[in-house]
């Protein structure tokens, strides 16, 4: 028997169909991480989690856009905050796994008269996004920002723990039923 893995998009499937068609020997299988990728894509449209996401980005972006606020957060710590890639959704989910290791810079970052200094310097019409990006980063109330973010990270870590296992260059199917079984509890 033979196995050949693909995404799972419509011509890789169809393909597949063929290939077993012709070759009943040859299988067709949807790659894991993949399928795992595309169910956290489904996860970051949900419209909690998107606008929870939209403001992690800003927040990234704001920090990692401007030098002057970029050098502060360097400052105060020996980690960088991660933004996510184009083309790999679970790559959001490890972006505020690092926002909740460096909560605490975030929020002296926020705090520095460095900060205070570069957004006297902005146009007063530019003001609004520091001054949203320092109200998330000081909300820590139950419900809020920092409390949204710990409890998507803490749903998501079973996900994210299977899919690094499963995206590497090494064969994995044993892994899979072994993940599933570990897995399919938590969705009783």
């Amino acid at each position: 028997m033979i196995q050949v893995v693909t995404d799972s998009a419509a011509a890789c499937k169809a393909a597949g169909k063929l290939i077993e068609t012709k070759w009943p020997h040859i299988t067709w299988s949807p790659c894991t991480a993949h399928c795992l990728d595309l169910f956290l894509e489904d996860i970051g449209r949900l419209q909690p989690v998107k606008d929870l996401l939209e403001n992690a980005r800003l927040i990234c972006k704001t920090i990692g856009n401007h030098h002057r606020t970029h050098a502060l957060f360097t400052s105060l710590t020996d980690l960088s905050l991660l933004r996510p890639c184009d083309t790999r959704f679970g790559t959001n989910f490890i972006m505020l796994s690092r926002m909740l290791e460096v909560r605490k810079a975030l929020e002296q970052t926020v705090s520095h008269e460095v900060w205070d200094l570069w957004v006297d310097s902005l146009a007063a019409a530019l003001r609004d996004v520091p001054h949203e990006v320092k109200s998330l980063i000081h909300d820590s109330r139950d419900g809020g920002f920092w409390s949204k973010i710990q409890e998507l990270v803490d749903i998501m870590a079973p996900v994210m723990s299977t899919l690094r296992l499963f995206d590497g260059n090494m064969p994995v199917v044993g892994k899979v039923y072994w993940a599933c079984f570990k897995v399919i509890p938590l969705a009783m």
